[in-house]
This record gives C-alpha cells, structure tokens and sequence, in this order.
C-alpha cells in the first residue's frame, strides 16, 4: 500500500502516526541529502520541492518558496536545515498535498454537480 492514496485519504493518518511519519521524514532526508554531509541545504531543497511539485502536479517552486519553506524550518537559524528541523519540511509538504486532493475533490465533485 503507498503511503499516500489517490486520493489523498492516508495523509493526516500518516502526519498523525509518528512511528510512520518519523520512518517517512528519514526516508526523505537520507534521499533529500545528496552529498551525505547530514544537513539539507538551500539546493538540495529546491531539488526535494521541484520532485515533490512535479510528482503531485503542483506548479514549480520558485527561489522565494524554497527560501521560505527553508526559513520556516530553520529553528536554529544556520541557514540549513537539520534532521531535527527535517519533519517540519515533510509535515507542510504533507499538509499541501492533501489541500491539493481537498481542491481537486471540491472542484470535481462538488462544483460539477
């Protein structure tokens, strides 16, 4: 079973399970950081946004994003993020893919009744 269903229905389970999250977000860190130096910097998350973006069919992430995205992570401020600060990343991606299926459910579901 994939983590995440078509239609979006395992992704606040996932985000809620910790034991799965937790598995996810070490998953993601391991292939987000490709130089192994254990810190997910400025390029190797705009790599992780564009392959999320274009896995989900979300438009491009542009230098703002990234930065903003690294910027809400970054607790301790280094300008790269940790595999502590990691779940912070992987919970918001979570939460836009299931915002992504709730529009897509709304716009084809309900407005074209």
């Amino acid at each position: 079973m994939e983590l995440i269903d078509e239609q979006g229905q395992n992704v606040l389970k996932l985000i809620q399970d910790e034991s799965k999250f937790s598995d996810l977000v070490d998953i993601l860190f391991t292939k987000t950081d490709l130089n192994g130096d254990g810190i997910i910097d400025y390029k190797e998350l705009k790599k992780m946004l564009e392959l999320f973006s274009e896995h989900y069919s979300l438009p491009k992430p542009l230098g703002v994003h990234v930065r903003l995205a690294l910027q809400a992570a970054d607790i301790d401020k280094s300008g790269d993020i940790t595999k502590n600060e990691f779940p912070t990343i992987v919970e918001n991606c979570l939460r836009i893919i299931q915002h992504k299926f709730d529009e897509d459910y709304i716009n084809n579901s309900i407005l074209a009744k």
